[in-house]
């Protein structure tokens, strides 16, 4: 008892301590080590909206996908723990008739023993939360079950918290984008703006040019209305510059950065947006990679800025299979490639090769600009950026960053 209530203590003082993005990661390590002192096997927790959301299990235990919903594990255990019934039972037969569907779903993959709480966040059963036991079959004494209640209602603080500060983030992201939006269409309107007047200087002056060559008028006059188009093609010539600096990289933030701890960082801040759309996001990292240099903040922005179109990608291929991988691998001596794989659907062949340019898009919501800016900071690092088609589904993007050396090589050919 008291190993467990040591357990307990620390897991809330950690997950009070941790940051909404860091909740998940905290949930999951506190159901392996409940498990652990509780010598149970497997933990899961399941939402209605989303399915399993956190999981832990043993090794050689059967795991459970994220994303899997209650309803195609079994209709009537969800059913029972959404109205807020607890399901607890020692064997598969201890089961009511009613309950078939569970136990042929239990047959196949479930435990030999295995108790369900409902989760209560806010007011009102959100999903439940499950503890398993596979190498043998076990029973249930009051001690444990209040105990794993206990922890239970742990777990559904951490998820309310959770959720409070997701609803918060995404109101603030919200309000970014209508102000980036007002910011976009500002920025637009004054571009217009200040390259039509010289535009209309270069027209009006060339006009009168002409005019002045038909009507043979002293060559002075003809270089003086040339002149004046010169200067107004330098002016729209500024304007152009002034935008293109707005998407020049600053190198005074750049510093030796590990390729593991920046997709892992990456990883950490895009755990929920992947929870949210039942995906499975992973990381495949080489071993002991080299530095690279960088701008750590750009190039998290450009890796999530590709994970999210991977995202996007997968929820409108709307395959059973929704993955998405973070991945690093050594490209050579003086470059490391980082790239982002989905199982969505692909690139269409008609802006494969157009695929980064401004306003290409393949979302019906899109402004095509996300793939442009990952581009643009890139080059920037000196590396390049180069989309490929999956050999099963989906499609992959790379790009590389130079191994850090003191010096800012040339991009790779």
């Amino acid at each position: 008892m008291q190993r467990f209530e040591a357990v307990l203590a620390s897991a809330i003082s950690c997950i009070a301590r941790a940051s909404a993005h860091e909740i998940d990661r905290e949930i999951e390590r506190w159901l392996g080590e409940i498990c652990m002192t509780l010598d149970l096997d497997r933990s899961a927790v399941l939402l209605k909206n989303e399915g399993i959301t956190h999981r832990w299990h043993r090794e050689n235990v059967p795991n459970v996908r994220y994303g899997t919903l209650g309803v195609a594990i079994s209709p009537w255990a969800s059913r029972r723990v959404l109205l807020g019934e607890e399901l607890v039972w020692a064997k598969p037969s201890d089961l009511p008739r009613e309950a078939s569907d569970y136990k042929l779903w239990i047959q196949q993959h479930g435990p030999r023993s295995q108790a369900v709480f409902p989760l209560r966040i806010g007011n009102e059963v959100a999903g439940g939360i499950s503890f398993g036991k596979f190498r043998s079959a076990r029973k249930w004494p009051g001690l444990l079950i209040r105990r794993l209640r206990l922890a239970a209602q742990v777990f559904a603080g951490a998820l309310e918290r959770k959720r409070v500060e997701t609803e918060l983030t995404r109101a603030r992201n919200e309000l970014a984008a209508a102000s980036s939006s007002t910011m976009l269409g500002e920025l637009a309107a004054s571009i217009a703006h200040e390259v039509n007047q010289p535009l209309g200087a270069i027209l009006a002056n060339a006009q009168a040019a002409r005019r002045l060559i038909r009507s043979g008028a002293e060559a002075a006059k003809v270089e003086s209305a040339l002149a004046d188009i010169v200067d107004d093609a330098k002016r729209a010539g500024e304007v152009v510059m002034r935008v293109r600096a707005l998407f020049k990289g600053d190198r005074s933030q750049r510093a030796a950065l590990t390729p593991g701890a920046l997709l892992e960082e990456a990883q950490s801040l895009l755990r929920s947006e992947a929870a949210i759309r039942k995906i499975e996001l992973q990381l495949d990292t080489e071993p002991a990679l080299p530095p690279v240099m960088g701008d750590r903040v750009q190039l998290l922005q450009c890796v999530m800025n590709l994970a999210i179109n991977a995202f996007d990608s997968i929820v409108s291929a709307a395959r059973a299979s929704r993955e998405t991988t973070l991945g690093a691998r050594r490209e050579n001596d003086r470059w490391v490639r980082i790239s982002v794989a989905d199982t969505g659907r692909g690139i269409a062949q008609e802006i494969y090769d157009r695929i980064f340019d401004p306003f290409v898009t393949t979302k019906s919501n899109g402004m095509g600009m996300g793939l442009m800016i990952a581009q643009s900071i890139v080059s920037n690092h000196g590396g390049r950026i180069w989309v490929s088609s999956n050999s099963d589904k989906g499609a992959t993007v790379s790009f590389t960053l130079p191994v850090y050396s003191g010096e800012q090589p040339a991009a790779p050919s």
